[in-house]
C-alpha cells in the first residue's frame, strides 16, 4: 500500500516503479486508487467521508474522532480489499469498529470541554489536534483555548517548528497558553500571525493555572505537548473530580 499524499523521499510514482509487487494508492488527493472526499468530523460527531474507487462512491461512517484520521480509515479499507473484501462490505464493517484513541474528551470546570491530548506531540500531530479544535462546534459565548507545550526531539528544527506551530494556533483558537522550553518561539509565531491574546508560562503548572483562571462555561480547551513536558499532571486544575 502507498499512501497517496505528499511525503518526503520518493514520489508515489517512483515508489511504484521501484516495486516488484502490485501497489495500491490511497489518500485524499486525485489520481489514487482509493480516494476520500467530503471529509467531515465535528466535535463528538465521528469521522465520515465518501470513498471513491473507479466509478464507485460509497458513504463511509466511522467511530473515529477527527478528520485527520481519514487516511487511517482509507488504509483499513484498502487492506480489507487486499484480503478479498469488496468496498461496500469493508465500509459497512468499518462503521462498527471501536478503536481506542489517545485523545480523551473530558468535562472541564464550569461545564466546559477539555481535549486531553497530552500523550505526545509532533508537528503533524499538533496540526491534527488544532484542526480537531477548529472543527469543534462553538457554543454561544464559548471560546476555543489551547495550552500548547514543547514538541521534543526536533533538534535544530525546534525553533522553526514551534514558531510555525504558533502561527497555526493563531488561526484556530481564541486564546493561547504557551509553555515549555520553546514557549517564547511558540508565542512569537502566534503574535506574528496577529494573535493578541497569548499567555507565556514556561512552567506547565502555571500555564494550566492561568487557563483555569479565565476558563468559563462553553469553552473548549485543547491541552497538548510532548509527554515529557508533564501537562497531564496538571489537568486536575481544569478538570474537576467526578462526584
Amino acid at each position: 500500500l502507498v499512501r497517496g499524499m505528499a511525503s518526503s523521499g520518493w514520489s508515489a510514482p517512483e515508489r511504484m516503479a521501484r516495486s516488484s509487487v502490485r501497489v495500491f494508492q490511497y489518500g485524499t488527493l486525485p489520481g489514487v486508487d482509493l480516494r476520500g472526499t467530503d471529509v467531515s468530523s465535528r466535535g463528538l460527531v465521528p469521522l465520515n467521508f465518501i470513498a471513491h474507487q473507479g466509478e464507485m462512491a460509497i458513504a463511509v461512517q466511522t467511530t473515529l474522532l477527527g478528520r485527520h484520521l481519514v487516511t487511517n480509515a482509507l488504509a483499513a479499507l484498502a487492506v480489507a480489499q487486499a484480503d478479498g473484501w469488496d468496498l461496500a462490505t469493508a465500509a459497512a464493517a468499518l462503521a462498527s469498529v471501536q478503536v481506542p484513541q489517545r485523545m480523551q474528551i473530558l468535562v472541564g470546570q464550569h461545564g466546559g470541554t477539555v481535549i486531553d491530548d497530552t500523550y505526545n506531540a509532533s508537528p503533524a500531530s499538533m496540526k491534527a489536534a488544532l484542526e480537531f479544535l477548529a472543527d469543534w462546534p462553538r457554543p454561544v459565548g464559548g471560546r476555543r483555548l489551547a495550552i500548547l507545550g514543547t514538541m521534543r526531539e526536533l533538534g535544530p528544527r525546534a525553533p522553526r517548528e514551534h514558531h510555525r506551530l504558533g502561527r497555526r494556533a493563531a488561526a484556530r483558537c481564541d486564546l493561547l497558553f504557551a509553555t515549555g522550553e520553546e514557549c517564547e518561539q511558540l508565542a512569537a509565531g502566534a503574535r506574528a500571525a496577529g494573535m493578541a491574546e497569548v499567555v507565556v508560562a514556561p512552567d506547565p503548572a502555571d500555564a494550566v493555572r492561568a487557563c483555569a483562571a479565565v476558563m468559563r462555561a462553553g469553552d473548549v480547551v485543547l491541552v497538548k505537548a510532548s509527554h515529557a513536558v508533564g501537562l497531564d499532571r496538571y489537568l486536575h486544575l481544569i478538570v474537576p473530580p467526578h462526584p
